[in-house]
């Protein structure tokens, strides 16, 4: 890590920050104390831009390559700095795509266990009545069935995890080094 560039980032496995490196932890920083450091970043990630200036915070995140407009076939623009992505993601009714149930049905009435213990018939009296054939001690259990009844979209709207498998690593920036040259 001796000859590393001011603002070069990289993974760490050790538990500290290696001398002229920082944590990219979102830590404020002096401007006067890391002026090469703050002329590449400037504010992009944070501070006040006169006395201080933050460096990335990639704590529970990966970075992404920057894009001023979106990259072929994607809709978003990687601007640099921003944050983006969520560990967990509820999901709403306007996200489940349709979909249909299949059921099993008969042209017999409905006036006895004809169709079958896994089949519906296709009609019914509106007061016909449905029963379930129990298992050997069980009590039946009634089931009423409206023949115009449409099933309503559902779902509970909890949220679930949204995270690829990882190892946690620590990010760490040069702030003590080559400063790089602009080409």
């Amino acid at each position: 890590m001796a000859n590393s560039y001011v603002g070069q980032i990289t993974l760490f496995g050790g538990t500290f920050a290696p001398h002229n490196w920082k944590f990219c932890d979102g830590s404020l920083l002096q401007i006067n104390q890391y002026q090469p450091l703050f002329a590449l970043i400037g504010t992009t990630y944070g501070g006040d831009g006169s006395s201080t200036f933050a460096l990335p915070n990639l704590r529970g995140r990966i970075p992404v390559g920057r894009s001023n407009t979106p990259p072929p076939g994607m809709t978003n623009n990687y601007v640099m700095g921003a944050p983006g992505g969520v560990t967990d993601v509820a999901i709403t009714l306007a996200q489940y795509p349709n979909h249909r149930h299949t059921v099993n049905v008969t042209t017999a009435l409905g006036t006895s266990l004809t169709p079958g213990p896994s089949m519906l018939p296709a009609s019914v009296p509106s007061n016909f009545q449905f029963y379930v054939t129990p298992n050997a001690g069980a009590n039946l259990t009634e089931v009423s069935l409206n023949p115009s009844a449409i099933t309503a979209s559902a779902g509970g709207g909890g949220s679930h995890t949204n995270l690829m498998p990882t190892i946690n690593l620590n990010y760490i920036i040069c702030v003590e080094g080559i400063f790089p040259s602009f080409n």
